[in-house]
């Protein structure tokens, strides 16, 4: 039996596991439900690079491994040739924060989480 690998590449907001589990648990609610009313992706079995693409400074890049999971929040729009994108980083992030906001805390490092992912599924 072979193994099928799905080459995934994502713009958005990663958010780990940990950190919305314990979201969840402070108010008492249910991390699916939550996950599925916001439109988070949930990433798991992947091996990939997050990088931030924060305008004007040198992207950091976090690995994760295939025991690794977490939470992702794409982005709404992508450039294509008949639609824009984002006219600004700005933009973006504004959008993304207005969807999540409420399940983050304040000092929630979005332009640190603000990132293109590019990973390898497992399947």
């Amino acid at each position: 039996m072979s193994m099928k690998y799905y080459s995934v590449q994502r713009i958005g907001i990663y958010i780990l596991a940990e950190d919305l589990a314990a979201y969840c648990e402070a108010h008492e609610i249910d991390p699916d439900a939550v996950a599925e009313e916001n439109g988070l992706l949930f990433l798991c079995d992947m091996e990939g690079t997050c990088c931030t693409i924060k305008e004007g400074e040198p992207g950091g890049c976090e690995e994760f491994e295939a025991e690794d999971s977490f939470f992702f929040l794409e982005v709404d729009r992508y450039p294509s040739l008949f639609e824009a994108s984002y006219a600004t980083y700005e933009e973006a992030l504004k959008a993304l924060k207005e969807q999540v906001g409420k399940l983050l805390p304040e000092n929630f490092e979005y332009e640190k989480r603000f990132v293109e992912f590019f990973g390898v599924s497992f399947g």
